[in-house]
């Protein structure tokens, strides 16, 4: 029973701390042909892993058309593109003229530091003047950011401490003279 117990303990000592992810994400309308957008995002605190940002967009987007049907975007100056329905990641087809798209960029965190050093980032996307407004009430783009807390990992003399601790209780185990019991009998 007694190396169960070790075993078990020995093997949640040694599983890796869990990350947690966040995730941010917001939304604007698009209300006008040719329209900018601007996010921007406060608040995130300080990074400690990696993460990503998705940008998505819906409307008169075609396939064909990825010059004049497109959308610019610039995340400080960190990334900076052209995303149109050839380029994304991921489309979703409504009709022809009604069609939405997502673009996700992974980030390292050193990336994020960067974004985050005045503690907003700010996010620029720019339709290009090709895309119309057909359906206001479906049109729309948004920016997702999702940032990844890692777990903090002890220091070596924690880690020696630790193994050296086990290690103590294992040779005390294994030491322990078993009791002799004599009996008599009258």
């Amino acid at each position: 029973m007694k190396k169960y117990i070790m075993a078990a303990a020995l093997t949640a000592a040694a599983l890796p701390a869990s990350a947690n992810a966040t995730t941010v994400l917001e939304t604007q309308a698009q209300t006008s042909a040719g329209q900018l957008f601007s996010y921007s995002f406060a608040g995130l605190g300080t990074p400690t892993g990696p993460g990503s940002i998705t940008i998505t967009a819906r409307g008169d987007y075609s396939f064909g058309f990825p010059q004049i049907e497109s959308l610019d975007y610039d995340i400080e100056g960190l990334l900076t593109g052209n995303l149109s329905l050839e380029s994304a990641d991921t489309t979703t087809a409504f009709s022809f003229d009604d069609n939405q798209f997502s673009s996700t960029f992974a980030l390292t965190l050193a990336d994020f530091q960067t974004l985050t050093a005045d503690g907003v980032i700010d996010v620029t996307l720019d339709l290009s003047d090709g895309v119309n407004l057909f359906n206001p009430d479906t049109a729309f783009t948004s920016v997702g950011i999702t940032l990844e807390s890692v777990g903090a990992v002890p220091e070596p003399a924690s880690w020696a401490m630790m193994i050296g601790g086990f290690g103590l209780v294992g040779g005390a185990m294994r030491r322990r003279r078993k009791a002799n019991v004599k009996v008599a009998f009258a």
